[in-house]
Parts: structure tokens; C-alpha cells; sequence
């Protein structure tokens, strides 16, 4: 079983193999170009409005984005939320998981409050939402979106933990397990990336905040 890392590029390569398509130079200045491109909005806000909050928000957002469009990146530079499950299993290491995930999952629940918590305003996007006002309308239902996309990771997330464990591939898709957590990973990192950036650009608290010196 091979590692597969949950950033985009091995997320496309489900539909299009990329290294078939372009020479190695061009996908270099393309992930170049795209990594640049995926931080550039919270390195501005950072340098117009500096801030410690802002500078955390934004070392977060700057580690997505290199980890999901450089052109070389390693799975362990962000393994505790990436591809953990294929390589315990590969070290046969599925009992530890099997105990302690569920502990992890009940700590998160009893801290965040995520199913109760899921405004725009514990989310930190009232600012965000308040600019949507009169334009999506779908936006009202956003905590419900919010839990809904919850329990869908975590059942995308039991599923795949007891496909990977439990079911032997099909044998002209040997990987066919690892690559779905992988793709399934990648869409979280782009989906919390774009979070993060949403509440870098729209976070009116960095305004009079003491500055970085």
C-alpha cells in the first residue's frame, strides 16, 4: 500500500493525471503560481492590519495552502489529521485508533460544543454573513449547514475508518482506500483554507489592536 498525500494535486490525479499532461517545469511554476496565489489575501491583510490574531490566522492559512499546492510536500507535515488511518494500519496500529478516537471525538464535542455552537457569530463570521445579508439567501440556514457538514465528516470518517480495516480492495485498485481518505482529506483542508481566509479578510477585530512590532 502506498502513501497517498490529501493535497490537490493527488486528489486530482484521480481524474486527470497531471504529470501526463504537463512537463515537470510547468507543474513547478503552476503549484508555484497556485500557492502563491492561495496565501497572497491573508499575507495582504497581515501587512495592511498586523496583528498577533491576525498572525495566527494567517500562519494557519499559509500552512494549507503550502501543504495542499506545493509542488513536493510530505504527508508527516500535517499527519495528525491527514493520512493517520492508512499508515496505522499499514504499522498495524488499528487498535490504538479504534480506542482512542472515539475519546478524541467525545473531548471535541464536550470542548467545542460544535452542535449547539454554529453561528455566524461562534464561528467568527458575523462580519462575513452581515456582508451576505440581502444577497444569498441560503445563508440563514448556515448553522444547519454547518451541523449537516459535521456529521457528514464524521460519517465519511467511520465509514472509510471501517472500509480501510475491514474490506480488501478491489484488486485492480489496490489504493483505492488510502486515495479516498486522501481525496476526502484534501476537501476539508480547501474547505477550512476558505475558511480562514474568510475570517482573515472580513475580521474587523484586528482594527486597533496593538500592531506587531
Amino acid at each position: 500500500m502506498s502513501d497517498k498525500v490529501a493535497n490537490i494535486w493527488c486528489s486530482l490525479s484521480v481524474l486527470i493525471k497531471i504529470k501526463n499532461v504537463i512537463s515537470p517545469r510547468t507543474q513547478l511554476k503552476l503549484s508555484f503560481a497556485v500557492t502563491f496565489l492561495s496565501l497572497l489575501p491573508a499575507c495582504i491583510k497581515l501587512t495592511v492590519q498586523p496583528s498577533l490574531r491576525g498572525f495566527k490566522f494567517a500562519l494557519v492559512s499559509c500552512a494549507l495552502s503550502f501543504f495542499l499546492f506545493s509542488f513536493q510536500v510530505h504527508e508527516k507535515s500535517i499527519l495528525l489529521v491527514s493520512v493517520l488511518l492508512p499508515l496505522l494500519l499499514k504499522d498495524e496500529l488499528l487498535l490504538p485508533y479504534a480506542a482512542t478516537t472515539p475519546a478524541f471525538l467525545a473531548t471535541c464535542l464536550a470542548s467545542f460544543s460544535i452542535l449547539e455552537k454554529t453561528s455566524p457569530e461562534d464561528l467568527q463570521l458575523k462580519a462575513f454573513s452581515l456582508s451576505l445579508k440581502g444577497y444569498v439567501s441560503w445563508f440563514k440556514s448556515f448553522p444547519r449547514i454547518v451541523r449537516g457538514l459535521f456529521l457528514l465528516s464524521l460519517a465519511l470518517m467511520g465509514v472509510l475508518s471501517v472500509l480501510s480495516a475491514a474490506v480488501p480492495p478491489p484488486q485492480h485498485l489496490p489504493d483505492l482506500f488510502p486515495l479516498a481518505v486522501a481525496v476526502v482529506s484534501c476537501l476539508h483542508f480547501l474547505l477550512f483554507l476558505v475558511y480562514f481566509n474568510v475570517v482573515i479578510l472580513w475580521d474587523s477585530r484586528n482594527r486597533g489592536q496593538k500592531k506587531i512590532s
